[in-house]
């Protein structure tokens, strides 16, 4: 999960509007039938989280982690500063390490 979240802020870094672009792509394949090849990249993206999620586990996981990995590429927009996407990181990183409990 750390590996995850570092990649997030590095791709935030780089691409601050990445989150508003892979919204804008999901839109654009409903809207035109060009695009629809682009919607079987879908079950690439669920395989993907699942092996990260691990194999074993419900698909509730893989839904969560991928949650939040967006969550982070896309909160607070292009505006909110790398330092508090990178702040908000750690706090993810403690509690995926540690749980909810040890935040206060």
């Amino acid at each position: 999960m750390s590996a995850l979240l570092t990649a997030t802020v590095s791709l935030r870094r780089e691409h601050p509007h990445v989150a508003r672009y892979l919204a804008v792509i999901r839109q654009d394949i409903e809207r035109h039938p060009e695009l629809a090849e682009l919607g079987s990249y879908d079950a690439l993206f669920d395989e993907f989280w699942r092996a990260t999620a691990n194999a074993q586990s419900e698909l509730g996981r893989a839904v969560a982690l991928r949650a939040v990995i967006e969550g982070l590429l896309a909160v607070g927009g292009a505006g909110l500063g790398l330092d508090e996407v990178a702040a908000g990181a750690v706090v993810l990183r403690t509690v995926f390490d540690t749980g909810l409990g040890s935040q206060s």
